[in-house]
């Protein structure tokens, strides 16, 4: 699960383009004694669990964990915090996290935070998670590309009824500035959908449930964790989507700005 505020030490937090990219190759016998086609080679580093660890992993959960009620959020921030910046990815390698290993860090979280949550989420629903840095992102510290492969379906938003429905590959890119107090996710592929309750359609009249979400965010307002999930395409000449309190996970609700 494309924005925010706040990701900072004890109580203030948040979220992750993970990128798998594939090898291009340019195929095609030579003619007329023209050379063959350079192979683009693409740096591929598998992440394990251990190595989570000793960037303190489980530490970051905890600032996280108590202020935030979906658990895969301070899961994922954590994977964020300790990669985004990792010295690998400005050199222009790309991290991949396997599904063993995301589940081998949930397992262990339940384990150690007992984050009895993350047991019964559709984390299991990934299969691989990809962090890299596009060309012109290599020198922007606060700006990471992500890519992520999931099992195509629902994904539940707890206590609010709703759910995000996912493609079978998600991509985009993930903004965070502890200076700025922000956390941003730009979803870069349609095909990310909203399902919504029936009391949620009611409020919006039924005409805000069916457009591709395009912006993901988290912000700290009166001492209370905002998600909000806005549309990629504008209603309007404004942007809409859907808000509700991530701290307390109460009622989702229509959003204008």
């Amino acid at each position: 699960m494309a924005t925010s505020r706040h990701i900072t030490h004890a109580p203030r937090i948040f979220a992750s383009r993970a990128a798998l990219l594939l090898v291009a190759m340019l195929a095609g016998a030579p003619s007329y004694g023209k050379p063959p086609a350079a192979t683009k080679v693409v740096h591929r580093i598998p992440v394990t669990a251990a190595e989570a660890q000793r960037r303190g992993v489980y530490d970051i959960m905890k600032l996280y964990m108590d202020g935030i009620c979906i658990k895969e959020v301070p899961f994922f921030i954590a994977l964020h915090r300790c990669f985004s910046v990792d010295t690998r990815i400005e050199r222009g390698k790309t991290l991949v996290l396997t599904k063993r290993t995301i589940l081998e860090l949930r397992d262990r979280a339940v384990a150690l935070h007992r984050m009895r949550e993350l047991a019964e989420s559709d984390i299991d629903k990934i299969d691989s998670l990809v962090l890299y840095k596009k060309r012109e992102n290599r020198y922007n510290r606060y700006l990471c590309n992500f890519e992520v492969f999931v099992t195509p379906g629902k994904c539940r938003i707890p206590k609010t009824g709703a759910g995000v429905i996912a493609p079978q590959k998600v991509f985009g890119s993930i903004f965070y500035s502890r200076k700025a107090d922000k956390m941003v996710v730009y979803i870069h592929c349609g095909g990310v959908k909203l399902e919504l309750p029936r009391y949620a359609k009611a409020m919006s009249l039924g005409i805000l449930d069916d457009l591709d979400v395009g912006f993901a965010e988290l912000e700290m307002v009166d001492r209370q964790w905002v998600a909000r999930l806005l549309y990629m395409k504008k209603v309007g000449g404004v942007r809409t989507g859907w808000s509700f309190n991530a701290t307390e996970c109460n009622k989702i609700r229509p959003h204008t700005e």
